[in-house]
């Protein structure tokens, strides 16, 4: 979005979700996953539902990164 918006397209919002931080939040989620992934013997169920919790770990898993550029003058 922000380099449609710096290529000069417009967006028009119309409807948004406002999530509040809360503790738990995907609990039940995760054990239903795992029941399946750990329970089943369909083959096909286990990998969906293998991928499903990778998925969900591997990006709120991730840590926030900041950085920074710093730009040296030239005779430092």
């Amino acid at each position: 979005m922000k380099e449609g918006i710096k290529q000069g397209y417009t967006l028009d919002v119309i409807c948004s979700y406002k999530f509040e931080r809360g503790q738990d939040v995907f609990k039940s989620y995760i054990e239903d996953l795992y029941y399946i992934k750990k329970n089943t013997t369909n083959p096909v169920e286990r990998n969906m539902a293998k991928m499903m919790l990778n998925s969900l770990y591997g990006r709120f898993g991730m840590k926030d990164i900041n950085s920074s550029i710093k730009k040296k003058k030239n005779n430092e």
